[in-house]
């Protein structure tokens, strides 16, 4: 049933609920509502609400470039920083190259 109150129509659309209900985070929670009030509650919704200025703007350009997810600058795995790893020149760069990599058919 639609979440709405005082509304007995079926609740088959989700809608998000607010990012912080009482200071806890509630992020992939939804209310379930019917067609007419989740188009009322979405054009309501704020996700940037109780964030400053700073805070909004850094989340609209971490979602922007990155999805929102974390990244490290080009080169720097930290899984590769753990292991010692040499530049390796001729010969040596050839016998460095085949304890890495298989290739059955050279």
């Amino acid at each position: 049933m639609c979440e709405w109150e005082g509304c007995d129509k079926p609740g088959d659309k989700r809608a998000p609920k607010s990012k912080t209900a009482g200071g806890k985070p509630v992020e992939g929670e939804f209310y379930n509502y019917c067609v007419a009030h989740v188009r009322q509650y979405n054009k309501s919704f704020n996700y940037f609400s109780g964030m400053g200025d700073a805070e909004a703007a850094e989340a609209v350009r971490n979602d922007r470039f990155t999805g929102g997810r974390p990244t490290w600058e080009h080169g720097t795995n930290g899984a590769a920083r753990s292991t010692s790893r040499k530049k390796a020149t001729g010969a040596g760069a050839r016998e460095h190259a085949d304890k890495r990599y298989a290739d059955p058919l050279n």
